[in-house]
């Protein structure tokens, strides 16, 4: 609601700081009063309108440290925030930063994986050839045997395998291998 109203004021002073960066060793939280701020358009229609004392804000990042979300809690109250809801909070906000990160980050990994075809993953002929003997089930000691190469060697092709197609063991390979087809 705020960065609507901001949007429309003639100064917009409040705006969030296109340049604010993340700090990793302190979360960016910030308290203002507004019974100290010059009265504007935005504080006298917007602020004292809603009987606002105090905001505290604090802003997620996303993975490249930009700024994502903007939290603002508001007191109606006569009493700034206590020490001990900005420990709190101190705590808190880098936990939910990590979790705002995954979040995007998960999102953009399995979006990625979900368009992930074997047709598409440029495995090798050889890969090729080792994951089609993964998936009638033979097991990597008799595939190094019946393809004359190394169980080291074997093993280094299912590692890339995995690797390229965003698998972490046989099971997932399977699953992914056998629902594309």
């Amino acid at each position: 609601m705020y960065l609507e109203y901001y949007a429309k004021t003639a100064n917009g002073y409040c705006k969030p700081l296109k340049n604010l960066r993340e700090n990793p060793t302190q979360p960016t939280i910030n308290i203002r009063t507004w019974k100290k701020e010059m009265s504007t358009e935005f504080v006298s229609n917007y602020i004292h309108s809603r009987g606002l004392n105090y905001s505290l804000g604090f802003v997620l990042f996303d993975t490249n440290g930009r700024p994502r979300t903007l939290f603002a809690l508001d007191k109606t109250k006569d009493a700034n925030f206590t020490d001990t809801e900005l420990m709190t909070l101190s705590l808190v906000v880098p936990q939910l930063n990590n979790l705002h990160k995954n979040f995007f980050c998960q999102q953009t990994r399995q979006q990625a994986v979900n368009q992930l075809f074997w047709e598409t993953t440029d495995l090798t002929a050889r890969e090729l050839e080792i994951v089609n003997l993964l998936c009638q089930g033979i097991s990597p000691a008799v595939i190094s045997q019946s393809l004359y190469i190394s169980q080291s060697t074997t093993n280094k092709h299912i590692a890339h395998i995995y690797k390229k197609m965003h698998v972490s063991n046989i099971q997932e390979l399977l699953v992914r291998m056998l629902a594309k087809d």
